[in-house]
């Protein structure tokens, strides 16, 4: 197998454009790592000619000794491989990492089992987190009866108030009034996230393809609650929301949410990523979450190469 570490953009964007990978491995989300001040490595790996897996690598050094490179939810494997082959492309990036020693490689998969094939030989340090993952591939109508009652029954509320829900655009100067909100609610309630930068850089490098879609709900004059979700091939991840105390009687989020489902399916959307779910720290986000549906993903964990 041959490792290609100055691969090219248009390859990354056909790949993402093929399935919905996560976001933590699309090209732009790189980018924007970068432009907060990160270090990314990006790799193709190959066999015969043919891309086998692309693995992007964020990087950093501990005590101007250590440096360390984390696939955050990869390598993306570009076909079916067997739990064999998946360890040769493990293998051959191990191998290849461009990073003098000392130096980790740790690798948090988006599929497999903790403790199968192709993870042998690895040290697991952590065990993964759970997310819920919706298929909007579905007609709307199905998508609404695979919902929990509770979840369908607030939406009905919903849509039956004087809300209207709108989309607020793909500019900064249309969404960053949702940042700034999430912002203070993240520092209410002491939980950490992506710094809101983020999203910015993460558009700039999309370019002339869209990848932010954002809603908000308002009553009135009043803007009320606000949805945002990234883009990444036929992948979308729901990033930041806001809602107040009016928001959360009336199930603006509900409201939202599948106003974004119907916005999602016409950009080529497959699967919707809703985030992690926390039952003890966030209980009432967690229900809201696995109320529409969605399949629970609980990934393997972090792997110490």
């Amino acid at each position: 197998m041959d490792v290609i570490w100055t691969p090219q953009r248009s390859l990354w964007d056909k790949a993402f454009a093929s399935a919905p990978y996560p976001v933590q491995q699309d090209w732009a989300y790189g980018d924007a790592m970068m432009a907060l001040g990160g270090n990314v490595l990006r790799a193709q790996v190959k066999k015969d000619r043919k891309t086998l897996a692309l693995a992007q690598f964020t990087v950093r050094r501990f005590g101007g000794v250590v440096s360390s490179a984390v696939c955050s939810l990869g390598p993306v494997f570009l076909g079916e491989f067997s739990q064999d082959e998946k360890r040769e492309i493990y293998q051959a990036l191990r191998q290849a990492l461009p990073l003098a020693r000392p130096r980790a490689l740790i690798f948090t998969p988006a599929c497999g089992q903790p403790g199968e094939g192709a993870l042998k030989g690895m040290k697991r340090v952590m065990t993964g987190y759970s997310s819920v993952i919706m298929d909007v591939s579905p007609m709307m109508e199905e998508i609404r009866k695979a919902a929990h009652v509770k979840w369908r029954n607030r939406l009905k509320v919903a849509e039956k108030s004087d809300l209207i829900v709108e989309p607020m655009g793909s500019k900064p100067s249309q969404y960053t009034w949702l940042l700034t909100k999430e912002e203070g609610q993240r520092k209410a309630k002491g939980y950490k996230a992506t710094p809101s930068e983020l999203v910015v850089e993460y558009q700039k490098s999309k370019g002339a393809r869209e990848g932010v879609i954002s809603f908000q709900a308002r009553e009135g004059a009043d803007v009320i609650a606000g949805m945002l979700f990234l883009l990444h091939g036929q992948g979308a991840t729901y990033h930041v929301g806001w809602g107040n105390d009016r928001a959360r009687r009336l199930s603006a989020h509900n409201y939202i949410l599948f106003r974004a489902i119907e916005a999602l399916k016409a950009k080529g959307v497959t699967a919707l990523d809703l985030g992690g779910v926390e039952t003890h720290k966030a209980p009432g986000l967690a229900r809201f979450k696995i109320g529409t549906g969605g399949r629970v993903v609980t990934y393997p964990g972090t792997y110490l190469s």
